[in-house]
């Protein structure tokens, strides 16, 4: 279900158990899906609850803190690879991709929930993403948790060129990327991370330039 209501995208929880009489639709909810439903499917009320008290993971068994490389998401995080990974092997990679951040909406209690009052979606969690420059499928994302150490950041070249190199990994598990095209922002763009692309992956690299960045 909570797939089925990512793609339609219309709106709160409760919007999909409306009923909307006319012609089309004979008075079914509005959204079609079977799944949806207060007579064959799940109702609002099961869902909420669900939503409500949906755990993944052993409190019990929860990593230290202090520990170096402690991840903020582990309650989620193999469930975050299950779907990274189906992401890898659902669609042949095209030729040409880009990389750029993305925010699902998000205003909860959340210790690395992101403001960024550029984006469509000003409140939210942030993710890394390689996608397909013609159609949008995602191959492969990283979801921000904070800011890393730069000196742990990969071969020295900072947050930016890691967060490219380390979608293109998980992109190699599942896929050839030699020949690849990626296109890019400021941000993430610079002259040494564009060599390390070609020299260690065979892929191709454009992007945007700032005039005044050091590296």
């Amino acid at each position: 279900i909570l797939v089925f209501i990512g793609t339609m995208n219309s709106g709160g929880y409760d919007t999909y158990w409306e009923t909307r009489v006319n012609a089309a639709k004979n008075g079914v909810a509005y959204s079609g899906s079977p799944f949806v439903s207060e007579e064959s499917g799940v109702t609002l009320t099961q869902f909420e609850q669900f939503v409500r008290f949906v755990h993944f993971a052993d409190n019990s068994a929860a990593p230290d803190p202090d520990e170096p490389g402690y991840d903020k998401a582990w309650k989620v995080t193999e469930y975050l690879k299950l779907f990274n990974d189906a992401c890898g092997k659902g669609w042949t990679v095209a030729k040409e991709v880009s990389i750029d951040e993305m925010m699902i909406a998000y205003k909860g209690r959340c210790g690395w929930k992101q403001y960024m009052p550029d984006k469509p979606n000003s409140w939210g969690l942030k993710l890394w993403g390689l996608c397909a420059s013609k159609t949008g499928y995602m191959h492969a994302f990283e979801l921000y948790t904070g800011r890393k150490d730069e000196a742990a950041a990969d071969d020295g070249l900072g947050l930016a060129s890691e967060v490219v190199l380390t979608l293109l990994r998980m992109l190699m598990v599942h896929q050839t990327i030699n020949g690849l095209h990626v296109y890019m922002d400021n941000y993430y763009s610079s002259p040494t991370l564009f060599f390390v692309l070609a020299k260690t992956f065979c892929v191709l690299a454009r992007g945007t330039m700032r005039c005044k960045r050091r590296r």
